[in-house]
């Protein structure tokens, strides 16, 4: 029996979108069918790379495609929600890129999926890795109940050119874009609703910074190391008793 592809079209062409289009080309279960930009040359040049896929100018252009199931939107955070809502309203299913700008954003998007009967999801990575459904499911055998969380997230960047440093285009800056992951964490493994008490702290380093940069960095790896035994753990448990097998959790989050 043959497995139907979804069709996927990419809304925008910035460099996310260049790390999830090889990831869709490659997919079993999907196919990248149609990518738009603001400019058609620049579809064009991004498409290039892709045989079988199709440069379209503008969103409205890929969203009104009979032959696109799903659309990946990958702009500036200040035209997801609108963009969004378009491909929801012309029966698309979504997949977006983070951060959105507020909680109402989502809850509007929200309601709108489920009026249409259709996907929405958000392209936080972790989140639907099956690692992360993993340690959810283990988290009392392994730790017990959990009471804090130390949660980093790092990459150097120092392009003052980007649309990270423009709050036209990113309103939220280094908080919507990196900070997303700390938070997303502590919503999948602290569940926050339940919790009566909930302080946050944060730590700022700036460039230059070289002694607090490698504390940093020090502590991130051995975070990692930490995380890397738990997920090896319980890949091992899985071998050895097979109906352990973990499940990727697909749920809809803000």
């Amino acid at each position: 029996m043959t497995m139907t592809k979804v069709k996927i079209g990419i809304v925008g062409t910035g460099f996310i979108a260049t790390i999830l289009a090889p990831q869709i080309q490659s997919s079993k279960k999907a196919r990248l069918d149609a990518v738009s930009s603001r400019t058609l040359a620049k579809a064009e040049s991004f498409v290039a790379n892709y045989p079988g896929a199709i440069a379209v100018e503008g969103a409205d252009q890929l969203i009104a495609r009979d032959d696109v199931d799903a659309v990946y939107i990958a702009t500036p955070t200040s035209a997801k929600e609108d963009v969004a809502s378009r491909a929801l309203t012309a029966g698309k299913h979504v997949l977006i890129e983070k951060p959105l700008h507020s909680a109402a954003s989502f809850k509007r998007l929200s309601a709108l999926a489920r009026q249409k009967g259709l996907v929405l999801m958000d392209a936080t990575h972790f989140v639907h890795h099956p690692r992360t459904s993993a340690m959810r499911q283990r988290l009392a055998a392994l730790i017990g109940a959990p009471r804090s969380l130390h949660t980093m997230f790092y990459f150097p960047f120092s392009n003052r050119e980007n649309i990270r440093f423009d709050p036209s285009d990113e309103p939220m800056g280094a908080a919507g874009d990196m900070a997303w992951y700390s938070m997303r964490a502590v919503v999948e493994y602290l569940a926050p609703d339940a919790l009566e008490d909930i302080k946050v702290f944060a730590d700022l380093i700036r460039n230059g910074d070289a002694a607090e940069r490698e504390i940093w960095l020090s502590a991130t790896e051995k975070t990692q190391v930490f995380l890397d035994a738990i997920w090896q753990e319980i890949q091992t448990q899985t071998r050895a008793s097979p109906a352990m097998t973990p499940q990727v959790n697909m749920r809809e989050n803000p």
